[in-house]
């Protein structure tokens, strides 16, 4: 498999993740959304550090552990920083990191971000801020197709992971997954 052309698309998020926990005041399982802020309390040298989420019902707040009695000079250079200012790109990587598994966003909440040159082209795709969407969905976004045309064009081998993988279109698409789109 040859590509005349070389591609990038970039995966971003374009909501926080959400969570589905019990929430006390409204005494059911509520969805609680990231408010995109983190709360930061130090005590002499040591420091704790939430990510903040609110229930959409009556905006209760639930305090996800980020930091809990660590030493500020432990911390990355400019970490506490992008935590005081409430740093879009850190917030949502914490995010991330913290609700994980248990996110309840809709997978269509990913953005790709990228040309779609004439075939065939290889398509490098990367994954910014623990973006997640699995690959037939991500073809089938970027290729304006359903995604039964992408499976169908996937088994007749006009669409192809690089190196194969038969079972790549079930699966999460990877940062730097090359994807070969034939014409």
């Amino acid at each position: 498999m040859r590509a005349a052309t070389t591609t990038i698309w970039t995966l971003i998020p374009t909501q926080l993740p959400t969570l589905t926990r019990r929430c006390p005041r409204c005494d059911a399982p509520r969805t609680f959304a990231c408010t995109g802020r983190v709360r930061v309390n130090a005590n002499g040298k040591r420091l704790d550090a939430w990510l903040l989420l609110a229930c959409v019902g009556c905006e209760r707040s639930l305090r996800l552990t980020v930091h809990e009695r660590v030493e500020v000079r432990s911390l990355p250079p400019g970490h506490l920083d992008a935590l005081h200012r409430n740093d879009a790109a850190t917030v949502a990587r914490l995010a991330q990191q913290l609700v994980g598994e248990e996110a309840s966003s809709s997978p269509a909440a990913v953005a790709i971000r990228g040309a779609v040159p004439e075939p065939p082209f290889v398509a490098v795709i990367r994954c910014e801020s623990g973006a997640q969407l699995r690959l037939d969905r991500v073809l089938a976004q970027a290729l304006g197709l359903s995604r039964a045309e992408v499976r169908r064009r996937w088994r007749q081998g006009w669409i192809a992971a690089v190196p194969e993988d038969g079972r790549a279109l079930a699966r999460r698409a990877r940062d730097g997954q090359r994807i070969w789109v034939g014409g």
